[in-house]
């Protein structure tokens, strides 16, 4: 998570950094304010009133929340709520990491995370099982995965699949306890397939798979991973745009994976969900050292390194992160990100360089200095 606080001093600066693992930036003038990549927008009364600050509403759109530090009038109040502008009344540091603290964990479906594709092949199901049991050590909830994209395969760890609950979900009965009573665990962690039936996903309807998510979401004891696949015309993907909060997109480093991505973008992502890059948290897979992403439109929160063993990996039909550490590593900051959105991540006295959000360029240098 990313934040970029605007205040002529450093005192939320220091205090965040020092009482928060979240990526802090820092402006002094409000006038500089542009589009960047950061997730949250902190702007100190000191720098901008409440009328400067809306001024640059063509550029705050672009971050999730924005906060305003500081006293205001009611008036201002009304206009900062129109703006979706959160105030913050107090001008102790805090309260202002306690406002966004509680923020995170009240946010509606906190407990579900979505991954789509940005086209086939993009290696969806292999991050998203080591996320997942990454997540089952680091995080304080069980663990279930759930493939609900329209591309079967030889499950990983079970042959357990959503077919055995499916009378219940059409008939919007299904409950939290009757997906558990499915899940075969292994430790913190169960993975529930595909249909083996392509076609059977095209008979649930939107409002049957919408019910469904909010039985996800409403409980309080595991987290939940969707892997959506790449098709967009797929109903369970397509329903998660409105009742999923957290969107995660995992797509490769060239150029027929953005061109496709861009297409989706612009013909349905944009025009019917409201969405943009910057909706998505963006996992790139299978980046090396020639890899370019200056120009990249995505809100990239984490790269992983091209792995030698991946084809190795769907051939035998072993996780990938079985058979490459490297891999392992990379994915389990993406664990500890979705841990720390929902609350649940399990801080240790020493803090690993592999949870860093930059541990990979980190261990890109020290191959090169050998």
């Amino acid at each position: 998570m990313q934040i970029l606080i605007v205040e002529p001093q450093s005192k939320y600066i220091d205090y965040l950094k020092a009482n928060s693992d979240y990526d802090i930036l820092h402006q002094d003038n409000i006038k500089l304010l542009s589009m960047d990549e950061s997730d949250i927008l902190i702007v100190d009364n000191q720098a901008a009133d409440i009328n400067e600050l809306i001024q640059k509403k063509e550029y705050f759109n672009e971050y999730q929340y924005v906060f305003y530090i500081g006293q205001i009038s009611k008036e201002d109040t009304v206009l900062a709520k129109i703006n979706d502008i959160i105030p913050i009344e107090t001008d102790e540091p805090q309260h202002v990491l306690s406002a966004i603290e509680n923020l995170m964990k009240s946010q509606k479906n906190d407990r579900v995370f979505s991954f789509i594709a940005a086209d086939r092949k993009a290696g969806n199901t292999s991050v998203i099982h080591s996320i997942a049991e990454s997540l089952a050590t680091n995080s304080t909830k069980e663990v279930i995965v759930l493939s609900l994209n329209n591309n079967y395969t030889e499950p990983l760890y079970t042959d357990v699949t959503l077919d055995q609950i499916k009378t219940s979900i059409i008939s919007q009965r299904v409950t939290f306890d009757e997906i558990l009573n499915i899940a075969k665990f292994n430790g913190k962690y169960a993975y529930i397939g595909t249909s083996k039936n392509i076609f059977d996903s095209s008979k649930y309807t939107a409002e049957q798979i919408a019910y469904f998510y909010s039985v996800l979401a409403e409980q309080d004891t595991h987290l939940v991973l969707l892997d959506l696949g790449a098709d967009e015309q797929n109903p369970f993907h397509a329903v998660a745009f409105d009742y999923v909060h957290h969107m995660f997109l995992i797509t490769r480093p060239t150029f027929n994976y953005q061109y496709s991505f861009n297409k989706k973008m612009e013909q349905i992502f944009e025009p019917f969900y409201k969405r943009t890059h910057k909706s998505f948290y963006t996992i790139i897979n299978g980046v090396t050292d020639e890899t370019n992403l200056s120009k990249s439109p995505y809100k990239v929160i984490s790269k992983i390194s091209f792995s030698e063993y991946g084809v190795e990996a769907e051939n035998s039909h072993i996780p990938l992160h079985k058979l490459d550490s490297s891999f392992e590593q990379e994915t389990s900051v993406i664990a500890k990100y979705i841990a720390t959105l929902n609350g649940s991540y399990i801080e240790t006295e020493e803090k690993n360089e592999r949870f860093s959000m930059f541990g990979w360029m980190k261990k890109k240098q020290r191959l090169k200095e050998v």
